[in-house]
């Protein structure tokens, strides 16, 4: 899956928020919803109806501005979502994670995703770390075919 396409679907639902709710279960659910780490954090709570076109019913994106020690503590818990993931696509740059995307079925037949991105990686400058959560029932194919 490409970077690129997954950031065209972050950005074409960027438009709608709604409601929350909890990735009960992932390590980096605490990380949603945090307002302890730092300023210019953005944060899209999307479900419903608005959804049903990606056979989506949950997506929830926070975009983080992160000192090295939170950053750290992040890619940790990513790291060990990743591994209960059933299928996952992972880059790194430097020992670090620069992206992964990661999918999990659930005991109903549904599934649920986990995408970050760390930009320090490849912009010193940059301080933002990007989480989305996804879940439905729209398949690791279909969402590539979505993509492309």
């Amino acid at each position: 899956m490409h970077m690129k396409k997954i950031l065209f679907f972050l950005f074409c639902l960027l438009a709608v928020t709604t409601h929350a709710y909890a990735q009960s279960g992932m390590n980096v659910a605490p990380v949603f919803g945090k307002t302890t780490l730092g300023k210019g954090q953005k944060e899209i709570i999307i479900k419903g109806r608005e959804l049903k076109p990606y056979n989506l019913e949950y997506f929830r994106s926070q975009t983080l501005k992160t000192t090295p020690g939170q950053r750290d503590a992040i890619e940790k818990l990513v790291k060990a979502d990743g591994q209960e993931a059933a299928d996952k696509e992972i880059g790194t740059i430097g020992g670090h994670i620069y992206y992964a995307f990661y999918c999990f079925r659930k005991t109903d037949g549904s599934y649920s995703y986990l995408f970050y991105r760390n930009n320090t990686l490849r912009n010193r400058k940059s301080l933002e770390i990007t989480l989305i959560y996804m879940e439905g029932h729209a398949t690791l194919e279909q969402l590539k075919k979505m993509f492309n």
